[in-house]
């Protein structure tokens, strides 16, 4: 319980419970607070979107709409965090996008995630590279119906 220990314990509940939610409520403020500073204080930026990078060739987010969309951002200690789901309906072009100046790694960054294709008949491991021109590719091989999941990989900028 987030109650202070040296005070008498309260008899009310409704004290208790009003403790209690004072006490989240500064918890929560002082995670938020946290999050903006890991993060830098700035936003995904998604793939696609007005200002933002294009994705290349047929790739597209999954219609799907499970997932979030593609993106991302640089945390306060340059670290670039991806996130998302790419999809192509016909066999795509190994490139997925460009990162811009700013949030490209000093080397190639190889990552190792997950592909599926024919919806989520044939799910199998991919390779996802990071290049120093911003250029990022997947490994996967390119079938139709090809998903491309970008989720918990990141690398360190220059």
């Amino acid at each position: 319980m987030g109650l202070d220990p040296a005070a008498p314990f309260p008899t009310d509940p409704q004290a208790v419970v009003a403790a209690e939610l004072a006490d989240l409520k500064r918890r929560l403020a002082v995670r938020e607070r946290a999050g903006l500073a890991q993060q830098g204080g700035e936003r995904w930026h998604n793939i696609g979107d007005l200002g933002e990078p294009g994705f290349s060739g047929t790739w597209g987010n999954d219609p799907r709409n499970q997932e979030a969309p593609a993106g991302f951002y640089r945390d306060g200690s340059g670290f670039v965090h991806l996130r998302g789901t790419f999809y192509s309906a016909v066999a795509p072009i190994a490139t997925l996008f460009y990162l811009p100046p700013g949030y490209r790694p000093a080397y190639r960054s190889f990552q190792f995630g997950a592909a599926e294709s024919d919806g989520n008949a044939n799910t199998f491991g991919a390779g996802l590279f990071i290049y120093p021109t911003g250029e990022v590719a997947t490994g996967a091989a390119l079938n139709t119906n090809l998903r491309v999941h970008l989720d918990n990989q990141g690398f360190r900028t220059t």
